[in-house]
């Protein structure tokens, strides 16, 4: 669901499109809005901009706190501009650590790194 609503933001190059994934004050959250920012301003958009999950292990949980390490990987997507498109293959898997947040919404992305 929250990597849904990110492809969403992606797709319309919108980062208010952002506040149902992130937690608020998010290192990711900036990334992602810098990055879109950018986008915005060249006419872009992203299409297909979701990840596959191939494994979730949770590596500790409080009631406002969880860490997850994940291998996932990049599906195919394009990005899409007046003067055309420009289309990238799936990435190889990965992993990362996921930290979450709770909010009164539900959990949202706190930080993501690279493992």
């Amino acid at each position: 669901m929250l990597d849904r609503r990110r492809a969403d933001a992606f797709a319309a190059a919108d980062a208010s499109k952002l506040d149902g994934v992130y937690a608020v004050g998010s290192p990711a959250r900036r990334a992602d809005t810098a990055t879109l920012s950018s986008l915005a301003a060249s006419g872009e958009t992203v299409r297909g901009c979701t990840h596959m999950m191939r494994e979730v292990t949770p590596v500790s949980r409080t009631s406002t706190r969880v860490v997850l390490r994940v291998r996932q990987s990049m599906r195919p997507y394009a990005v899409i501009g007046a003067h055309g498109s420009r289309s990238f293959a799936a990435s190889s898997p990965a992993a990362y650590t996921v930290q979450l947040r709770a909010s009164p919404s539900g959990w949202r992305i706190w930080a993501l790194h690279r493992s």
